[in-house]
């Protein structure tokens, strides 16, 4: 187990239960010292992984994700990152446990191109720039992504755009 900052255990608990009903059932002991640097490994793919997303590197993304995930980069190149093209996530915290990466990333982002995400039919930018927690679980095999997920705060980002009303 390594646990390079303090990690948000809000996020973190969220994941492994969500991760423990669907993926991980039982974790993954770390007896062996091969897991250790199978985990370090991982956590510096997640690194790359995640500099790729910032840089918009679509070519290195495909070579850390199986083919089955591509549909994601597809998405980010096509939908997300040109209606905020500044996006940038930080890594808060990250924790590997067997072949699973959990990361916290801080992201920020302006909207300044047509909506075309999270809403039904696009509507003009807002330039208007956002920041939110999310996280997201990595499970990689022989150096790729083979299963992720992530949560956001849709609502949150919503409301920073002023697209929704104030709680």
């Amino acid at each position: 187990m390594k646990n390079q900052f303090n990690i948000n255990f809000k996020y973190l608990s969220f994941v492994l239960c969500f991760s423990s009903l669907t993926l991980l059932n039982p974790l993954v002991s770390l007896s062996q010292s091969d897991d250790l640097v199978n985990e370090n490994e991982n956590l510096l793919l997640t690194e790359k992984w995640l500099e790729a997303y910032n840089t918009k590197n679509w070519d290195q993304m495909s070579d850390l994700m199986a083919d089955s995930l591509h549909g994601f980069i597809r998405f980010e190149k096509n939908i997300y990152k040109p209606s905020f093209p500044d996006s940038h996530s930080k890594k808060k915290a990250i924790y590997a446990e067997g072949d699973m990466v959990f990361l916290v990333g801080e992201e920020t982002a302006t909207n300044s191109d047509s909506l075309r995400w999270m809403v039904e039919s696009p509507i003009p930018a807002t330039n208007v720039k956002y920041n939110h927690t999310w996280f997201g679980a990595f499970k990689w095999e022989k150096g790729k992504i083979v299963w992720f997920r992530f949560h956001i705060d849709g609502k949150n980002i919503r409301r920073q755009l002023g697209l929704t009303k104030e709680d």
